[in-house]
């Protein structure tokens, strides 16, 4: 879906972009990361030409963004920033309808695209016609969110979106636009500086540093084989835990399920439901002073053991 291919900015003296090249799937959520003024943002906005590249191609379905109008490509690309950026005079409903109106939609077409965004961002009807100033921090980062899709794009660039509201707000949005992203199939390039928003949201991880791409790889495979030792000490000691986040125990018990009948916990073993993450298993694990715990999904109840733990992460079981 993206291809860049030895894209360079620069700025003055400085190359906030170096050579990066990436690769895209369609229907893929991509993070890129890295410390604070590594590059992560112009490289987003070299995608969608707010920023102009001075050397490098980018190509987007296979067409470089440069045989297009930098105003026809941004109303094709969803895009969504730390701070929102909704019109301040505008209402919820106005704001989301932007693209579709420069698109020329019909007013019945724009009303029911708005009816169905909000639903989808568990809004009610009643903030159709609130002004941004009337929104909580997380209600108006998911208004952004539904003006981005409003258009139904097929790529979104997303700058930091959930860094500005609080940490409990911030995990049930990642939440839920994870589930929104996989329902949909958007192809979405994330950035961010936060390793455990990457881990819990992305289907591959860039590294990046001084502008350059490290490493492209899947949190997975970061994991087990990071390009050098400034991936591995970026990405942290406690990478591994925050890698049992992503992992429900459905999914877990499914990785770790042997040929033979179901392993049954016995009465009295600390639970947890299905819907917990591993990360909440060993948390409990540690609590309880036990090396298994039961799960429940269903009617079946389930153990799951400290050896299924290190399975997940790959290790030795």
């Amino acid at each position: 879906m993206i291809s860049v291919r030895g894209v360079s900015k620069r700025f003055g003296e400085l190359a906030a972009v170096d050579r990066a090249d990436l690769e895209v799937r369609d229907g893929e959520l991509a993070v890129l990361i890295g410390p604070s003024g590594c590059g992560k943002s112009t490289l987003l906005r070299l995608i969608n030409r707010l920023v102009e590249a001075d050397e490098g191609q980018v190509l987007i379905a296979g067409s470089d963004t440069r045989s297009a109008r930098p105003e026809t490509l941004r109303r094709s690309i969803g895009y969504v920033i730390q701070s929102v950026g909704l019109f301040p005079h505008l209402t919820v409903c106005e704001n989301i309808a932007t693209v579709p109106r420069l698109h020329h939609w019909d007013r019945a077409r724009i009303a029911a695209r708005v009816d169905e965004l909000l639903a989808m961002m568990g809004l009610d009807a009643a903030y159709r016609d609130k002004l941004p100033a009337e929104l909580s921090g997380g209600e108006a980062q998911r208004v952004g969110v539904a003006r981005a899709l409003a258009a139904d794009p097929r790529l979104l660039l997303m700058d930091e979106p959930f860094g500005s509201v609080d940490p409990l707000t911030r995990v049930r949005l990642q939440t839920e636009f994870r589930r929104i992203q996989r329902r949909l199939g958007k192809t979405v390039l994330f950035v961010t500086h936060d390793v455990e928003e990457a881990v819990r949201l992305a289907d591959s991880i860039a590294v990046m540093k001084a502008g350059r791409i490290l490493q492209h790889a899947s949190p997975g495979e970061l994991s087990r084989s990071p390009a050098g030792p400034f991936v591995n000490d970026f990405l942290g000691s406690d990478y591994g835990l925050q890698l049992l986040g992503r992992f429900r125990l459905r999914e877990a018990l499914e990785l770790s399920a042997a040929p033979a009948a179901p392993r049954v916990a016995p009465p009295g073993t600390p639970l947890l439901s299905a819907e917990a993450t591993v990360k909440d298993a060993l948390s409990l694990m540690i609590a309880s002073g036990t090396d298994r715990i039961a799960v429940r999904d269903a009617e079946r109840l389930a153990e799951f053991r400290l050896a299924d733990v290190l399975r997940v992460l790959g290790g030795p079981a």
